[in-house]
């Protein structure tokens, strides 16, 4: 058990009691500061201006200026597939919240202290859980500002500033406090050109992994003799009224999916070659019973791969934590099917329990896991999804159109060297991933070490 016994001669004086703010990180982030050869300056100092979003009700369009939120700021750049837009008058209204280039921003909501400089020309507006950061240049450059807050170093300084503890955030005032060691203009120039060489190397890695990831489909359709591009799907059909009465109305669903009319012989419906076991667990009467429970965001989309299970007690599960898995399933989302969250349950999770967001599926002799499972993930399926799924905001399939969905199913054989090859695709691609999140691991420990005066710069 970790020892947190803390002295009172600690606490005097400080501003938090919270065990996390005298951990053994923040008594070495102390110790550097009073030892390092730098100087030391309050962030309010070294910048023109600092202010967050605006809090006003704004209304959001499908085409115009983009906000950046929480969501949409990485350390790595800007992420906005998931982003929201309002009209070109709001933006020039809300002009305290407009983007510059240069500008630094940090979240301080949330994913507290994640800084990025905006490069971009083009114009964008920020969310209230977003500040901006204008920084003097001939004070400090933008980029080493960003290395040094993204460090465990600048977050440890900055958390110390944040207010709540459920949802911690931290205001501009607090922000302007936050202690920023300075070292000399050369120094901050080489540091902030590791971090923006390995951002480079961490993107060049993660777009190899992608192109493997992206070879999936085509090399299974190209080993089982399936062009699917050559077959045209006619978006004009005729369908008796008796037939949806009463039934689904849209086009998607009633159209159908037709790109494997050519290959009818070479597929079949999920249900032909698995089951659908439904296995609920048993209560425990002990409160402080402790199980491994898998939800959606367990899984990583990319590689259909479960990567972390979650410790709970009884006491603390969900009502949908019920059922239980064995070896050999594949759990497949029905909510949002096309996000591609489908794992398979390996050997090590035997007997965990998952959501009833998921539909468990089992093959039979017909087909082996690692095929069901990939063949599940192909495009064509999740396409079948999509035409399938319900509602709107959070779309949803029912696990009756689940087993009606085609897949190919090639003879055992094939199954096992299409398997093979997919695996060895994806593992290569996961290696990928792993050295390109390594780089980044590795730059911030070295800029660390020269932020702290540690390491010579060379």
């Amino acid at each position: 058990m970790e020892d947190t016994t803390i002295a009172i001669s600690r606490l005097r004086n400080k501003k938090k009691w919270a065990y996390s703010f005298h951990s053994e990180l923040s008594l070495q982030t102390e110790e550097y500061l009073k030892n390092t050869r730098f100087q030391i300056l309050k962030l309010g100092k070294l910048v023109a201006e600092i202010s967050d979003g605006l809090h006003s009700t704004r209304h959001y369009v499908d085409d115009g200026i983009t906000v950046l939120a929480v969501r949409n700021i990485t350390e790595f750049g800007l992420d906005l597939s998931n982003k929201k837009m309002i009209t070109q008058a709001e933006h020039e209204h809300f002009k305290r919240s407009q983007v510059q280039p240069e500008d630094l921003l940090v979240t301080i909501t949330g994913r507290l202290g994640t800084a990025l400089v905006y490069t971009s020309e083009k114009p964008a507006n920020l969310s209230a859980h977003v500040a901006r950061v204008k920084v003097h240049a001939n004070k400090v450059n933008p980029y080493y500002l960003a290395a040094y807050l993204n460090s465990n170093f600048g977050k440890q300084l900055l958390n110390e500033y944040s207010i709540g503890s459920i949802y911690a955030h931290i205001n501009v005032n607090g922000l302007q406090n936050v202690q920023i060691v300075l070292p000399p203009r050369p120094i901050q120039d080489r540091i902030a050109q590791i971090m923006q060489n390995a951002y480079a190397k961490r993107q060049n890695k993660l777009s190899e992994a992608e192109r493997l990831y992206q070879t999936i489909d085509s090399y299974v359709f190209s080993r089982l003799g399936i062009t699917l591009e050559d077959v045209e799907e006619k978006r004009r059909f005729l369908r008796p009224i008796a037939e949806i009465y009463k039934s689904r109305f849209d086009v998607d669903f009633n159209m159908g999916f037709h790109k494997f009319d050519p290959y009818i012989n070479q597929v079949l419906p999920v249900k032909a070659v698995a089951k659908f076991p439904k296995r609920i667990r048993k209560l425990s009467n002990e409160a402080e019973a402790i199980f491994q429970y898998i939800d959606i965001s367990s899984i990583d989309i990319q590689l259909g791969e479960i990567e972390r299970a979650i410790e709970i007690t009884e006491a603390s599960a969900p009502s949908r934590a019920r059922q239980v898995v064995h070896t050999g399933d594949i759990i497949v989302s029905t909510v949002r099917p096309t996000r591609g969250a489908i794992a398979l349950i390996q050997n090590e999770m035997e007997g965990f329990i998952c959501s009833t967001g998921f539909t468990i599926i089992h093959p039979t002799k017909k087909v082996s896991s690692a095929y069901l499972h990939l063949a599940l993930r192909l495009s064509t399926t999740l396409e079948q999804f999509k035409r399938r799924s319900a509602g709107s905001s959070y779309p949803a399939i029912l696990e009756s159109d689940i087993q009606e969905t085609l897949i190919p199913v090639p003879d055992k054989e094939v199954q096992n060297e299409i398997a093979t090859e997919v695996t060895q695709r994806c593992n290569k691609a996961k290696s990928l991933r792993i050295k390109a999140e390594n780089l980044v691991n590795e730059a911030k420990a070295r800029v660390e070490r020269m932020i702290l005066g540690e390491e010579d710069v060379t």
